[in-house]
Protein backbone atom coordinates (compact mmCIF):
# COMPACT_ATOMS: atom_id res chain seq x y z
CA UNK A 1 0.00 0.00 0.00
CA UNK A 2 1.82 3.56 -0.88
CA UNK A 3 0.33 6.93 -0.20
CA UNK A 4 -1.64 8.74 -3.16
CA UNK A 5 0.79 10.82 -4.11
CA UNK A 6 3.49 8.16 -4.29
CA UNK A 7 3.89 7.81 -7.83
CA UNK A 8 2.84 3.94 -7.86
CA UNK A 9 0.81 3.17 -10.80
CA UNK A 10 -3.03 2.46 -10.39
CA UNK A 11 -4.89 -0.73 -9.87
CA UNK A 12 -6.30 -0.58 -13.54
CA UNK A 13 -2.23 -1.19 -14.63
CA UNK A 14 -2.67 -4.81 -13.45
CA UNK A 15 -4.56 -7.50 -13.91
CA UNK A 16 -7.08 -9.66 -12.28
CA UNK A 17 -4.80 -12.33 -10.18
CA UNK A 18 -1.25 -10.13 -10.82
CA UNK A 19 0.76 -9.87 -8.11
CA UNK A 20 3.89 -8.02 -7.19
CA UNK A 21 7.20 -10.48 -6.62
CA UNK A 22 9.23 -7.00 -6.78
CA UNK A 23 8.16 -3.32 -6.72
CA UNK A 24 11.17 -0.92 -6.56
CA UNK A 25 12.26 2.39 -7.93
CA UNK A 26 15.68 3.45 -9.01
CA UNK A 27 17.78 4.12 -5.93
CA UNK A 28 17.76 7.84 -4.27
CA UNK A 29 20.94 7.90 -5.79
CA UNK A 30 19.72 8.98 -8.82
CA UNK A 31 19.05 12.47 -7.21
CA UNK A 32 22.33 13.60 -6.80
CA UNK A 33 21.69 15.57 -10.23
CA UNK A 34 18.03 17.57 -9.26
CA UNK A 35 19.97 18.03 -5.45
CA UNK A 36 22.99 19.97 -7.61
CA UNK A 37 20.60 21.72 -9.39
CA UNK A 38 18.42 23.12 -6.24
CA UNK A 39 21.97 24.21 -4.32
CA UNK A 40 24.76 24.95 -6.15
CA UNK A 41 22.81 27.68 -8.75
CA UNK A 42 21.65 29.67 -5.34
CA UNK A 43 25.41 29.81 -4.32
CA UNK A 44 26.61 30.63 -7.54
CA UNK A 45 23.76 33.63 -8.00
CA UNK A 46 24.95 34.71 -4.58
CA UNK A 47 28.55 35.04 -5.77
CA UNK A 48 28.00 36.77 -8.58
CA UNK A 49 25.26 39.27 -7.18
CA UNK A 50 27.72 40.12 -4.30
CA UNK A 51 30.91 39.51 -6.25
CA UNK A 52 31.11 40.46 -9.92
CA UNK A 53 30.88 43.78 -11.22
CA UNK A 54 29.15 42.87 -14.73
CA UNK A 55 26.54 45.01 -14.66
CA UNK A 56 23.57 43.01 -17.05
CA UNK A 57 23.72 40.36 -14.55
CA UNK A 58 20.99 41.64 -11.94
CA UNK A 59 19.12 40.36 -9.39
CA UNK A 60 16.14 39.93 -11.32
CA UNK A 61 17.79 37.55 -14.10
CA UNK A 62 19.92 35.56 -11.25
CA UNK A 63 16.40 34.66 -9.77
CA UNK A 64 15.22 33.71 -13.17
CA UNK A 65 17.92 31.51 -13.65
CA UNK A 66 18.16 29.77 -10.19
CA UNK A 67 14.17 29.12 -10.83
CA UNK A 68 14.72 27.55 -14.33
CA UNK A 69 17.09 25.03 -12.38
CA UNK A 70 14.73 24.46 -9.93
CA UNK A 71 12.14 23.70 -12.14
CA UNK A 72 14.64 21.35 -13.90
CA UNK A 73 15.10 19.57 -10.48
CA UNK A 74 11.84 19.30 -9.63
CA UNK A 75 11.13 17.52 -13.64
CA UNK A 76 13.91 15.09 -12.55
CA UNK A 77 12.37 14.57 -9.11
CA UNK A 78 8.93 13.78 -10.62
CA UNK A 79 10.51 11.31 -13.43
CA UNK A 80 12.28 9.36 -10.25
CA UNK A 81 8.73 9.79 -8.13
CA UNK A 82 6.98 8.17 -10.90
CA UNK A 83 9.70 5.41 -12.11
CA UNK A 84 8.72 2.06 -11.24
CA UNK A 85 10.78 -1.32 -12.21
CA UNK A 86 7.59 -3.97 -11.50
CA UNK A 87 7.82 -7.91 -12.23
CA UNK A 88 4.27 -9.80 -11.15
CA UNK A 89 4.48 -13.52 -12.27
CA UNK A 90 3.44 -13.08 -15.81
CA UNK A 91 4.92 -9.75 -16.67
CA UNK A 92 7.89 -7.12 -16.37
CA UNK A 93 6.82 -3.59 -16.19
CA UNK A 94 8.11 -0.65 -16.40
CA UNK A 95 6.59 2.80 -15.64
CA UNK A 96 7.99 6.36 -16.23
CA UNK A 97 6.35 9.87 -16.61
CA UNK A 98 5.53 12.97 -14.95
CA UNK A 99 2.44 14.64 -17.08
CA UNK A 100 1.41 11.29 -18.59
CA UNK A 101 2.84 7.79 -17.44
CA UNK A 102 4.63 5.83 -20.03
CA UNK A 103 4.57 1.81 -19.64
CA UNK A 104 7.08 -0.53 -21.37
CA UNK A 105 5.73 -4.80 -20.60
CA UNK A 106 7.30 -7.60 -21.44
CA UNK A 107 5.66 -11.35 -20.88
CA UNK A 108 7.77 -13.44 -18.67
CA UNK A 109 7.49 -15.94 -21.66
CA UNK A 110 9.22 -14.11 -23.85
CA UNK A 111 12.12 -13.23 -21.26
CA UNK A 112 15.27 -15.42 -22.83
CA UNK A 113 17.87 -14.10 -20.81
CA UNK A 114 18.65 -11.89 -17.39
CA UNK A 115 22.10 -10.54 -16.60
CA UNK A 116 22.37 -8.26 -13.17
CA UNK A 117 25.08 -6.35 -12.27
CA UNK A 118 26.07 -5.30 -8.77
CA UNK A 119 28.52 -2.32 -9.67
CA UNK A 120 31.70 -1.51 -6.69
CA UNK A 121 29.59 1.01 -4.92
CA UNK A 122 26.83 -1.38 -3.90
CA UNK A 123 28.53 -1.93 -0.35
CA UNK A 124 27.95 1.69 0.82
CA UNK A 125 24.87 2.51 -1.45
CA UNK A 126 22.90 -0.90 -2.56
CA UNK A 127 21.64 -0.98 -5.78
CA UNK A 128 22.75 -3.01 -8.80
CA UNK A 129 21.90 -2.59 -12.85
CA UNK A 130 19.30 -4.87 -15.22
CA UNK A 131 19.96 -6.41 -18.23
CA UNK A 132 17.11 -7.93 -19.91
CA UNK A 133 17.34 -10.16 -23.54
CA UNK A 134 14.14 -10.82 -24.88
CA UNK A 135 14.85 -13.17 -28.88
CA UNK A 136 17.93 -11.76 -29.62
CA UNK A 137 15.68 -7.93 -29.94
CA UNK A 138 16.42 -4.51 -28.34
CA UNK A 139 13.57 -3.21 -26.27
CA UNK A 140 11.93 -0.93 -23.63
CA UNK A 141 13.32 -2.94 -21.46
CA UNK A 142 16.97 -3.97 -22.34
CA UNK A 143 18.67 -2.13 -19.13
CA UNK A 144 17.28 -1.03 -16.05
CA UNK A 145 19.97 0.81 -14.24
CA UNK A 146 20.33 1.93 -10.30
CA UNK A 147 17.12 -0.18 -8.87
CA UNK A 148 16.95 -0.37 -5.12
CA UNK A 149 16.18 -3.34 -2.94
CA UNK A 150 19.32 -5.01 -5.20
CA UNK A 151 18.64 -8.80 -3.48
CA UNK A 152 15.28 -8.69 -3.82
CA UNK A 153 15.59 -7.70 -8.05
CA UNK A 154 18.02 -10.09 -8.04
CA UNK A 155 15.90 -12.66 -6.94
CA UNK A 156 13.13 -12.74 -8.66
CA UNK A 157 15.01 -11.91 -11.78
CA UNK A 158 16.71 -15.70 -11.71
CA UNK A 159 13.04 -16.99 -10.82
CA UNK A 160 12.06 -15.53 -14.25
CA UNK A 161 15.10 -17.73 -15.92
CA UNK A 162 13.80 -20.38 -14.26
CA UNK A 163 10.13 -20.52 -15.27
CA UNK A 164 8.88 -20.96 -12.11
CA UNK A 165 5.87 -18.02 -11.63
CA UNK A 166 2.52 -18.51 -12.31
CA UNK A 167 0.80 -16.83 -15.47
CA UNK A 168 -1.40 -14.11 -15.15
CA UNK A 169 -4.98 -14.73 -14.25
CA UNK A 170 -3.53 -17.97 -12.08
CA UNK A 171 -3.55 -17.77 -8.38
CA UNK A 172 0.26 -17.46 -7.64
CA UNK A 173 2.30 -19.86 -5.50
CA UNK A 174 3.14 -19.68 -1.61
CA UNK A 175 4.49 -15.92 -1.41
CA UNK A 176 8.44 -15.56 -1.96
CA UNK A 177 10.40 -15.35 0.80
CA UNK A 178 12.66 -12.38 0.21
CA UNK A 179 16.73 -12.81 0.68
CA UNK A 180 17.65 -10.30 3.12
CA UNK A 181 19.38 -7.11 1.91
CA UNK A 182 23.37 -6.45 2.41
CA UNK A 183 23.71 -3.70 4.85
CA UNK A 184 24.32 0.00 3.06
CA UNK A 185 23.84 3.18 3.16
CA UNK A 186 20.29 4.13 3.16
CA UNK A 187 19.77 6.03 0.17
CA UNK A 188 17.47 8.14 1.63
CA UNK A 189 20.31 9.28 4.62
CA UNK A 190 22.72 10.14 1.66
CA UNK A 191 20.16 12.56 0.32
CA UNK A 192 19.40 14.06 3.38
CA UNK A 193 23.17 14.34 4.45
CA UNK A 194 24.06 15.52 0.88
CA UNK A 195 21.09 18.25 1.33
CA UNK A 196 21.84 18.96 5.02
CA UNK A 197 25.53 20.10 3.73
CA UNK A 198 24.07 21.60 0.57
CA UNK A 199 21.80 24.15 2.67
CA UNK A 200 24.79 24.81 4.72
CA UNK A 201 27.05 25.42 2.22
CA UNK A 202 24.53 28.13 0.49
CA UNK A 203 24.00 29.70 4.45
CA UNK A 204 27.70 30.29 4.74
CA UNK A 205 27.69 31.97 1.02
CA UNK A 206 24.75 34.15 1.36
CA UNK A 207 25.90 35.09 5.06
CA UNK A 208 29.60 36.15 3.84
CA UNK A 209 28.14 37.79 1.20
CA UNK A 210 25.14 39.88 2.90
CA UNK A 211 28.66 40.54 5.28
CA UNK A 212 30.47 41.67 3.08
CA UNK A 213 28.22 43.95 0.95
Amino acid sequence: MYWPYSGYPADAQFRPLEVPYVETRRHPVVLAGPIALLTLPPIVAAWIYYRATIPALDGKLLLTLVAVAWLIAGVQFLHWLHGWFIVTQGRVMLFSGVLGQNKAVMPVQRVTDVATTRPIPRTLLGYCHVMIESAGQDQALHTVRFLDQPARVCQVMDLITDRPLAPVGVEPPAPLVPIPEERSLPGWWLVLLVAVLAVVAVALVLGSATGNA
